[in-house]
């Protein structure tokens, strides 16, 4: 696979982690809607990804993509008043799933040294966000320690996910 092609595929990724962000971040239509947008975003850059790796960044990116599904039926449950619990449930399983997902991935020998620090970084915002999925419950001050946990991430993701891209273009 050509390496504008890969860069492109990733760049995807990186648009789409970034708009699933939204949803942990705030709440609302709005916050739902560019999380889904986000998901096809990331589905759509994984697709060219997973072209350009070996079978351990394959496998990687299948669990992705399944993360992805979840995400999306999670998102949609979480809107809807009195089921909003068990959608957050799902969210929290698709993270999960996204978590081990990308720990196939860091066994790709495609995404190189550079590449691998990148998905420490991104392993690292998956288990913030879980935090912030959980601490987030907690009434008040919750929702704005989780607002500030998020936000965290987002610095960690962009540069996870660009650490990656440099690994498949060496």
């Amino acid at each position: 696979m050509d390496q504008k092609k890969l860069a492109g595929a990733v760049t995807l990724v990186l648009v789409g982690s970034l708009l699933t962000t939204f949803n942990a971040i705030g709440s609302g239509w709005a916050n739902t809607v560019t999380a889904i947008i986000g998901y096809v975003f990331f589905f759509q850059g994984l697709k060219g990804l997973k072209e350009g790796l070996d079978e351990a960044g394959q496998a990687g990116v299948k669990l992705l993509s399944l993360s992805i599904i979840i995400g999306i039926v999670g998102t949609v449950l979480s809107f809807i008043p009195l089921i909003g619990i068990v959608g957050n449930l799902v969210l929290l399983a698709a993270f999960i799933v996204e978590l081990v997902g990308i720990l196939r991935l860091k066994k790709s020998e495609t995404i190189g040294e550079e590449g691998k620090k990148g998905v420490q970084l991104i392993m690292i915002y998956l288990i913030l966000l879980i935090v912030a999925f959980v601490v987030g419950i907690v009434p008040a001050l919750g929702t704005l320690v989780s607002s500030i946990i998020s936000i965290v991430g987002v610095v960690l993701v962009v540069l996870g996910w660009l650490k990656v891209q440099e690994g498949l273009l060496k």
